[in-house]
């Protein structure tokens, strides 16, 4: 699951996706929309933007997100939904990667199976696989569906679509610690979900909405911004 990011501020090309419940559940799961904007940083260099939407309603919950790479004259565009059911399992997820090559990622969950399905240029794919408990579809390239998290400490199963590869992992919930937001001094709630050797730090705030993600590791922050872009 480690982005396949370049080593200047160049398009990210890989895929896809998430799954279940936000960390502060009473908030978070509550009827209405919530939208924003990610800014992608490495160091000094901004590698891209992220445009998403969460809709949550009494059936559900509807993420739709579009990442841009570079920041500037993006010449990579990635779309992406994923679709949670009415008690925050995930029911389907979708990355398509609609500007700089084609190629599209759907993970659709069953029962007791797991199906995923890719198409890159004209050559197709699909994969089933037992359903893993509490698992955790994470994309390199749509940081927005970090936003949905299975809910409580404990382990999970981290899912690449892209890859078929299946990781164990940890999320730890630290509670509430100070970080920054745009140069601002801020207090949120902390959870870091570990896999091997790779760490990310995801920052909440009291509503349940993503603020900032870490990749220590990569070099990466992700946070959100109350200036979005203007189209180029």
């Amino acid at each position: 699951m480690i982005p396949s990011l370049p080593r200047r501020p160049h398009p990210l090309i890989v895929a896809l996706v998430l799954a279940a419940t936000g960390p502060a559940a009473g908030a978070a799961n509550q009827p209405g929309s919530t939208r924003g904007t990610y800014i992608i940083h490495r160091s000094d260099d901004t590698l891209g933007f992220e445009r998403w939407r969460i809709d949550r309603t009494p059936t559900g919950v509807e993420l739709t997100t579009v990442a841009t790479y570079p920041a500037h004259r993006p010449r990579v565009e990635w779309h992406g939904t994923l679709t949670l059911s009415a008690d925050s399992q995930p029911v389907v997820a979708r990355a398509e990667k609609v500007r700089g090559g084609t190629a599209l990622n759907v993970v659709q969950f069953g029962g007791r199976r797991m199906t995923v399905r890719r198409k890159i240029g004209q050559r197709e794919s699909a994969r089933e696989f037992p359903r893993p408990r509490r698992p955790l579809l994470l994309p390199d390239s749509l940081f927005a569906f970090h936003a949905l998290l299975p809910g409580g400490n404990g382990p999970l199963t981290l899912i690449n679509p892209a890859t078929d590869r299946q990781t164990r992992a940890t999320l730890v919930d630290r509670g509430s610690e100070p970080t920054r937001i745009g140069g601002r001094a801020v207090v949120l709630r902390h959870l870091v979900l570990s896999a091997g050797s790779l760490e990310r730090h995801l920052w909440f705030d009291a509503a349940g909405t993503l603020q900032r993600l870490d990749l220590p590791a990569l070099g990466i922050v992700v946070e959100r911004t109350a200036t979005p872009p203007r189209p180029e």
